[in-house]
């Protein structure tokens, strides 16, 4: 085979006709796609509107404010993304987004909870905070959720009396951190952390059972709101609950895995704007091309369905956000034509050899 040969055989194989053009989620279709318990994005327009639970559609699983409760534009998290609306909360008693009547039937022995939050200050010192309180049949604090309760800054679990300490990671102050906490169920008695998409503590031992109470849940406070302490003064954003009721240690370690990359999801400010400048462009196409194949930070690096991988599905959701006029400059090859791509090349190569 000639070299001119080679070279009309790799050029033909690598044009491309794209069909069937993917679409890039919304960083609510991810949570979703993890098949949480409850999930509460807080987006409503209204200020004071009930957070509708994402999952189901029963209204005892909605969240109603009270006290000062209500909503305020979130902003560009550390990892790039923007969370659309938050839960605010101005650090007076009763102040909360609260239900008394969630629906599930049976509390999760083992569960996982994600979170974006940012504590705002000043610190005072001893902020004796709770983030979250949930509650099952005749139990309070299954589990609270605690921020600060004794001058540490610290992310704890609070269960019957039992805490875990100096275990759980230091949040920052003013600033949106994602988390994730697992309790690993009552026969394994284990509790992690996550905090911006790494492993920030293990509890191994916690001598208190922490099913997920479903009975009721207060989040920005306990659920009685006592005058001196327990209110927190902040925002959180993006609640997911998750059941991992019946799950080996292997498998909800890796769930919680999967959770921490949240963390860094980017949503994508328009579709196929690969490098995320506000223009769809041959910018982003080369992104792409020069990423092919990779793994990246989901929403990074030219990874517009948000799957980790860069692949020919992005540049299907590139190819069909793009002006007609850019996308007509640019040949991409189809998944189909990479044997023949490679077939071209090796003949290439040979006959430049022979030659």
């Amino acid at each position: 085979m000639t070299p001119r040969f080679s070279m009309a055989v790799l050029s033909v194989a690598c044009v491309l006709t794209i069909a069937s053009p993917a679409t890039a989620q919304t960083y609510s279709e991810v949570i979703l796609s993890g098949s949480p318990l409850f999930y509460w994005n807080f987006n409503e327009s209204g200020d004071v509107d009930p957070a509708l639970d994402q999952v189901g559609t029963d209204a005892g699983d909605n969240l109603l404010p009270e006290g000062t409760a209500t909503r305020v534009t979130s902003t560009s998290t550390t990892g790039g993304l923007f969370l659309g609306r938050a839960a605010s909360f101005d650090g007076t008693q009763l102040t909360k987004f609260y239900s008394g009547a969630l629906t599930p039937a049976t509390d999760p022995d083992a569960w996982a909870l994600e979170m974006w939050i940012r504590p705002q200050g000043p610190d005072p010192g001893d902020r004796f905070d709770y983030l979250i309180e949930a509650r099952g049949p005749g139990s309070n604090n299954s589990p609270g959720i605690l921020l600060d309760y004794g001058n540490n800054d610290r992310l704890e679990v609070f269960r019957a009396g039992q805490r875990t300490g100096t275990s759980g990671p230091v949040l920052a102050n003013d600033a949106w951190q994602h988390v994730v906490i697992a309790y690993f169920g009552a026969a394994t008695d284990r509790i992690d952390f996550y905090l911006n998409g790494a492993a920030a503590g293990s509890v191994t031992g916690f001598s208190a059972d922490a099913p997920f109470g479903t009975n009721a849940i207060a989040v920005g406070n306990s659920v009685p709101g006592h005058a001196e302490f327990d209110h927190f003064a902040g925002q959180i954003d993006e609640l997911a609950v998750y059941d991992l009721t019946g799950q080996s240690v292997s498998a909800i370690s890796g769930k919680l895995v999967a959770l921490a990359t949240h963390y860094s999801v980017a949503q994508p400010g328009m579709p196929g704007d690969a490098n995320k400048d506000g223009v769809v462009n041959g910018l982003d196409f080369e992104l792409i091309s020069n990423n092919l194949f990779t793994t990246q930070s989901p929403g990074a690096g030219g990874d517009l369905d948000l799957n980790a991988i860069v692949d020919f599905a992005d540049f299907r959701i590139w190819k069909s956000n793009a002006p007609p006029a850019i996308a007509a400059q640019y040949v991409i090859p189809e998944p189909s034509s990479l044997a023949l791509c490679a077939l071209a090349a090796l003949c290439l190569r040979r006959s430049r050899r022979i030659a």
